[in-house]
């Protein structure tokens, strides 16, 4: 004999025990192939309006197709399904969710098939050890993914899917470190970049390869890869925030660029967005007067283009840096600009291994060598405590202290050198 509901107020609700569950249909594939429905209960919940109302968020969910069948919902389903939710509620950027997806790749293969609420802890354990023994991941890679797996068991329970969060207690496994590898791991770590002389042979290759354009398009394009260049290594800009940019953020008086925005391009032209900058605040970075006038140049060249391709140029807000081939007037988007620079760095001689990015590492030795302290370094960057800022800031300077060391001989010398 069914039980009975605790009243009408609450439809869907049913009494168990000392609690109260909520009943829903929920939509499954018979054993023919046929579309069917079942009916399941929520978990216990101690009144009928807490049920209710966990009631109604899963038929909304049901709607929306976004609903996740705590029962028997795999792994593989909640890392997807879960990973969207929690998007959604803490509004994470784009390339954020790439990330996390991407973290999560080596746990989907590893738990395929299993259902997420029969994960055990043990198991969960073994997870990691198969990331360091088996796959021989780097410590901080290993500690990546245990962050986003736990993201899912956290939600998991918030959600009532779960009880336990079996990640909670456990640890990451470290690979040992040899005495080899202590000495080494310094130099090991050190972030790429370019030193001066580097910079300023791009820079001259990139002079070089626009003379040699047959037109004026590739021409326009050369000239803009080498402002680009120019600006990332004198501003420290990350390059969605230099693709993001518009003339109006530029203030010639106070010789500062207002980064509000940045420019996220992982799905290419088509697919491009502005987000909020990293930790999502405003920044103020100031510039030498050369950075002011090559951006100056830059808006010219780009109005100079935009009158050149009449209405196939974008209609929407004009960028500073901005695509020339297909997608013309558009915001330049990073693989474009990363295409251009790999080309100048072979042509140059340089490691290709140099990326756009990697043109805010140069940005920091430089600082570090012109003598501006660490604190005004990470300022300019918007990194407090960035660790591969402070490792560039070491290196470059450490050079400066031996320098300092040798002065104290040049003193002595001449004072002991008879005796």
């Amino acid at each position: 004999m069914p039980r009975k509901r605790k009243d009408d107020e609450y439809p869907g609700v049913r009494k168990r025990g000392k609690g109260y569950t909520y009943r829903y249909d929920i939509p499954i594939v018979k054993p023919d192939g046929k579309p069917g429905r079942k009916q399941t209960d929520t978990p216990q919940y101690p009144t009928a309006l807490e049920a209710y109302q966990a009631g109604v968020l899963i038929e909304a969910e049901l709607i929306k197709g976004t609903f996740v069948d705590p029962i028997n919902a795999s792994f593989d389903d909640w890392s997807t399904k879960g990973l969207e939710m929690y998007a959604k509620a803490k509004n994470l950027k784009s390339k954020t969710i790439v990330s996390h997806t991407s973290n999560l790749s080596h746990a989907r293969k590893y738990f395929k098939g299993k259902k997420f609420k029969d994960i055990e802890s043990h198991e969960y354990q073994n997870y990691l050890f198969y990331l360091r023994d088996d796959l021989n991941l780097k410590n901080n890679t290993i500690s990546m993914y245990h962050s986003s797996a736990k993201l899912l068991w956290g939600l998991a329970v918030s959600h009532k899917m779960i009880a336990v969060d079996i990640t909670e207690n456990v640890t990451p496994p470290k690979h040992e470190i040899t005495v080899e590898q202590l000495i080494s791991i310094q130099d090991d770590e050190l972030p790429e970049y370019l030193e001066k002389e580097q910079l300023a042979s791009l820079l001259r290759t990139i002079k070089l390869m626009e003379s040699e354009q047959q037109t004026t398009i590739e021409a326009f394009a050369m000239r803009q890869l080498f402002r680009a260049v120019y600006v990332l290594s004198n501003t420290g800009l990350r390059v969605g925030e230099l693709c993001a940019l518009v003339p109006d953020r530029i203030d010639k008086r106070k010789k500062e660029i207002v980064v509000a925005a940045t420019l996220n391009t992982h799905k290419g032209y088509s697919g491009h967005h502005l987000g909020t900058p990293k930790n999502s605040k405003l920044r103020r970075v100031g510039v030498v007067q050369s950075v002011i006038e090559m951006l100056d140049s830059q808006i010219t060249d780009v109005k100079a283009f935009k009158l050149s391709k009449g209405t196939d140029f974008y209609s929407g807000p004009l960028h500073v840096f901005v695509g020339y081939k297909e997608y013309p007037g558009w915001p330049l988007i990073t693989k474009e600009l990363g295409t251009g620079l790999r080309e100048a760095l072979t042509r140059a001689e340089l490691p290709t291994s140099i990326t756009p990015h990697k043109l805010r590492h140069t940005y920091a030795s430089l600082c570090a060598e012109a003598g501006m302290p660490l604190e005004d370094i990470q300022t300019q960057l918007g990194h407090a405590s960035d660790k591969m800022t402070r490792l560039i800031y070491t290196h470059v300077t450490e050079a400066r202290r031996k320098a300092n060391v040798d002065k104290l001989e040049l003193l002595l010398s001449p004072l002991i050198h008879d005796i």
